[in-house]
């Protein structure tokens, strides 16, 4: 059995998580299909992979008006090698006028994967107002 899911999220924060293993603000996992409209992902850690989000085999992620930021240990991993039972299906990602910390280097790939870079994506400090005590919202100035 497989799991499947098309979340969609708008305007949506999530912050200060940790996971063990995978996945520390969000874990995709497989056939699944998330649209992320306007979310924060920001100050998540994992110990392996996906500080920010984490997006299983055979999924594809639509991501538009979002920041993603200070996600240890990097902002959005997609791995299509999660399960020996099955064979890697590639996975699409699209992000559309977003902030991602370190650009498309802040993304990690499997080798079958698509990253779709469109216009409007900056790498720039986002000027959270006081993220430490979960203020996510911007400051004046802020590119973002």
């Amino acid at each position: 059995m497989y799991v499947q899911s098309n979340p969609i999220l708008t305007h949506v924060t999530i912050s200060n998580n940790t996971a063990n293993n995978s996945g520390g603000g969000m874990y995709i996992s497989y056939y699944s299909n998330p649209i992320l409209t306007n979310v924060t992902i920001s100050n998540n850690t994992a110990n392996l992979l996906g500080g920010g989000l984490l997006l299983g085999n055979r999924s594809n992620l639509l991501v538009t008006n979002s920041i993603i930021w200070n996600n240890l240990p990097e902002s959005i991993s997609i791995n299509n090698n999660q399960s020996p039972n099955l064979e890697p299906v590639p996975s699409i990602t699209t992000i559309s006028y977003s902030n991602i910390e370190d650009g498309e280097a802040g993304i990690i790939t499997s080798d079958n994967d698509s990253l779709y870079w469109n216009e409007g994506n900056i790498d720039q400090d986002p000027l959270f107002t006081d993220p430490e005590n979960g203020d996510f919202t911007l400051q004046t100035g802020s590119t973002c």
